[in-house]
């Protein structure tokens, strides 16, 4: 699954219609995978996020999408359940990923977080049981991480 990367198209589908933010999540994902674990990916560049989300997608995950830390804060006022939260920590705009973080933790104190970055400025504020991964990564680096973290074997789609 991981090793034969292939770039395609999918249809998204936005969670709710509002002014200013997006959160989007896989139409395939949702009838293929309801039971499965969910993923919340905060990634601003849209390529990473695109890739990543394909990577979970195939692996069995339902996946979620926000372009931002604003609209990953957004979505945690939504009944949308998300098992693990996935962030960049460099995010354009007012919320970067630690500030995403510590908002759903406070939500839900045991969120499994999976923090990544490729350049970092100041010392990590990683919640307990997060995990830290350096860009670029790897689909089974990313793969592992989140059946790591929701103690779940999902099946390849």
């Amino acid at each position: 699954m991981c090793r034969d990367v292939r770039f395609r198209t999918l249809a998204l589908i936005a969670v709710e219609v509002a002014p200013k933010f997006q959160v989007f999540k896989r139409g395939k994902a949702m009838a293929t995978v309801s039971n499965s674990p969910s993923i919340l990916i905060v990634e601003d560049e849209p390529l990473i996020r695109q890739v990543t989300a394909d990577w979970l997608q195939q692996a069995g995950f339902r996946v979620f999408e926000a372009r931002s830390g604003e609209d990953a804060i957004w979505f945690l006022g939504h009944d949308e359940k998300v098992d693990v939260l996935f962030t960049d920590l460099r995010l354009g705009g007012a919320s970067d990923g630690w500030d995403v973080a510590e908002a759903f933790r406070e939500k839900y104190p045991a969120l499994a977080v999976v923090y990544c970055s490729g350049y970092l400025t100041k010392p990590p504020r990683i919640v307990d049981g997060g995990l830290f991964l350096t860009k670029p990564y790897f689909c089974e680096e990313i793969v592992g991480a989140c059946r790591k973290l929701t103690h779940v074997r999902c099946s390849s789609a």
